[in-house]
């Protein structure tokens, strides 16, 4: 799974081991995307001045297509070498070509283009797994289970097919089942969607809710 999800960096931990990831600033964690913006404007605005592409200037557009496009290039050379064309490749290709033939303005414009689309597309990711992440971490731990005829408090992962699941007023139920005894409302919006409590009753089926 972390080799089929390397391209964002993805890493697979245990279910019981617990894991915490450094929220950083979206400034300081796409920094160089900003410094990129920052000498592509400088270089844009000195060729405006001064009427003629400089040597200074080639150096600023340079330094943008550098800082911007560093992870860029490595994966796409990289996948160069293997023929493993993807967009990073494409992209990589493009760029090149476009520094080879002089336009360093294309270039460098491109490769904040890409670094911006990549940026936003991890901001998005990062919310998006925060959420699941949340929703992961409010669901129970331990469940309350009749076995044998004793009430015991067990994990989650012990509990097996046949348990008796004990579920109070305002708990929330850790596993799937039928209920044999009793009648309640259900909050299943966490899996429907829906705000609306769900009634349940003898013999019928429910999810694991509030």
């Amino acid at each position: 799974m972390e080799k089929a999800g390397s391209f964002e960096n993805l890493k697979v931990v245990p279910e019981n081991q617990s894991f915490e990831e450094k929220e950083q600033p979206f400034w300081k964690k796409h920094g160089s995307v900003i410094l990129s913006i920052v000498f592509l404007m400088a270089a844009f605005f000195a060729h405006i001045w001064s009427g003629k592409e400089s040597p200074v200037i080639i150096m600023l557009y340079l330094l943008s297509i550098v800082i911007g496009g560093r992870s860029l290039f490595l994966t796409g050379i990289k996948n160069l070498f293997t023929f493993t064309f993807d967009m990073r490749t494409l992209m990589s290709i493009a760029i090149i070509g476009a520094v080879l033939i002089g336009e360093w303005a294309e270039g460098a414009i491109v490769v904040i283009l890409f670094a911006i689309s990549e940026a936003l597309e991890s901001y998005s990711m990062d919310k998006a797994r925060n959420s699941i992440r949340s929703l992961m971490d409010i669901s129970p731990k331990e469940a309350l289970i009749r076995r044998g005829g004793v009430e015991q408090t067990v994990h989650v992962e012990d509990i097996e097919i046949g348990d008796t699941l004990l579920v109070k007023p305002g708990q929330k139920i850790a596993m799937d089942g039928e209920i044999t005894k009793g009648t309640s409302t259900i909050n299943q919006a966490a899996i429907t969607g829906s705000p609306c409590l769900s009634k349940k009753r003898f013999l019928m089926m429910f999810l694991p809710a509030r």
